[in-house]
């Protein structure tokens, strides 16, 4: 077995577990007990909540088996959370000239980023010999808050959808060596990027542990489409290759003095991340991180989401790990939202519903600064985001710290909320039944 298999044996063996139940009692029976409810309405009172009952025991049971979280259905899980968010941005970015920048992305870096810096970043451990601290960027386009990072002797790993988004950045960011054999950057930034030239297929092997390779399956003629994978004729023959997930690898180069921390951006959909993948695909060993920052990714994402998406930063994050999040808040009944307009603007992120989303049993959100769009970037102005124009915006940045325990964003105990709930329809269907049978 790898050194990848020998550290997420015990993970893979529960989850092992799981699957081959699962196979057996599909992931649909686990979510449709909603509706032999609806049908105990109805009148099938005995068959709902005998169904009910198994239903339960077998959620009790299988939370047992995995000592992880119950059984969750893909649909539910990526609601309104992945591929139509995806098609939105690869939609924006295609649309885009060449040299042309998205409404969103800013060219210089975050104000509220260098004022709390030194906040965020406080006692975070270094990865290894001479590589700082790494920070996690969900959603990073070609954001150059990641070569201040770089600046600060931080290394950086990126997760981003769109291949246009991670291509400019390493077009706009790239080193040219003049004839002193020192690096500097375009535009005479502190910090340019080498290496990063192409990306590398990532894929996951037998062993369950993710290594770069082409994930290549033969197969004698197109049977249909698969996610992640597309269908040609390349250097192994006839079949299906993997296309995504892929890794960028790169190193910051700090102009003054060629120190370098290493780069590297995942292109896949942030929902599709894993400590696993992280683990195999860059240079964090184990897979999690001690700080995240999100400068307007959790803007992005649509209400319904948004837990979703705090689930997955608590799976990517270390206990008592950072999120520094910076988002705006505005008046969101001045600018409805449209699931057709493929430019819509960051949705209006409150305290609260950063609350709602990082749970207080889970998660401590902390406001630590704000300012308004009188003298932020404009961003309300027309060439920016013609939807916000004439709306007062205000940027608010806050630092969300994971509890200690390292639990989830979703309230738990003991068993976790959905063994609770199945023991519970467990014991009221197994007590009707004997009540019927008598």
């Amino acid at each position: 077995m790898s050194s990848c298999g020998t550290r997420l044996a015990p993970r893979l063996a529960g989850r092992a577990a799981v699957s081959s139940v699962a196979l057996r009692y599909p992931c649909s029976a686990f979510c449709s007990s909603t509706q032999y409810f609806d049908r105990d309405r109805r009148g099938d009172s005995w068959q709902g909540v005998a169904l009910a009952g198994v239903f339960g025991a077998s959620a009790l049971f299988l939370t047992q088996l995995s000592h992880g979280p119950a059984v969750q259905c893909k649909e539910e899980k990526q609601a309104e959370a992945s591929e139509d968010r995806l098609l939105r941005w690869r939609s924006t970015w295609s649309s885009l000239k060449p040299g042309k920048d998205p409404p969103f992305h800013s060219k210089a870096t975050n104000r509220l980023l260098v004022k709390h810096l030194s906040r965020f970043i406080a006692g975070a451990p270094a990865v290894g010999d001479g590589v700082g601290p790494a920070v996690l960027v969900p959603l990073c386009g070609k954001s150059v808050d990641m070569n201040y990072f770089g600046e600060h002797s931080l290394s950086v790993v990126g997760v981003e959808g769109v291949g246009r988004a991670i291509m400019d950045f390493e077009v706009e960011q790239r080193c040219i060596k003049n004839s002193a054999s020192l690096y500097r950057p375009f535009e005479q930034r502190a910090v340019c990027v080498k290496g990063f030239k192409m990306p590398k297929q990532v894929s996951l092997g037998p062993d369950g542990c993710w290594t770069e390779s082409s994930g290549f399956e033969a197969a004698g003629a197109y049977q249909g489409s698969r996610r992640g994978f597309v269908f040609k004729k390349g250097n192994e023959g006839l079949g299906y290759y993997r296309d995504s997930p892929k890794v960028w690898k790169g190193r910051m180069v700090i102009k003054e003095t060629e120190k370098e921390q290493p780069i590297n951006i995942i292109q896949a959909d942030i929902f599709d991340v894993t400590p696993e993948l992280v683990d195999g695909a860059t240079f964090v060993t184990g897979g999690t991180f001690h700080l995240a920052y999100d400068r307007a990714a959790f803007t992005t994402m649509a209400p319904k989401a948004r837990r979703a998406y705090a689930e997955k930063l608590a799976s990517l994050l270390q206990p008592g790990g950072r999120i520094l999040l910076v988002a705006v808040e505005y008046d969101q009944s001045k600018v409805p939202h449209d699931p057709r307009d493929a430019h819509l603007p960051p949705f209006s992120v409150s305290a609260n519903d950063l609350r709602d989303a990082f749970h207080r049993s889970s998660w401590e959100v902390e406001e630590l600064d704000s300012e308004s769009n009188e003298i932020l970037e404009p961003v309300a102005k027309k060439e920016k985001d013609p939807n916000l124009s004439g709306v007062k915006v205000v940027t608010r940045v806050y630092l969300i710290t994971k509890s200690a325990k390292g639990s989830s964003s979703l309230p738990s105990s003991g068993l976790g909320t959905a063994a609770i709930v199945g023991a519970s329809v467990a014991a009221a269907g197994v007590a009707t039944a004997v009540y019927f049978s008598r």
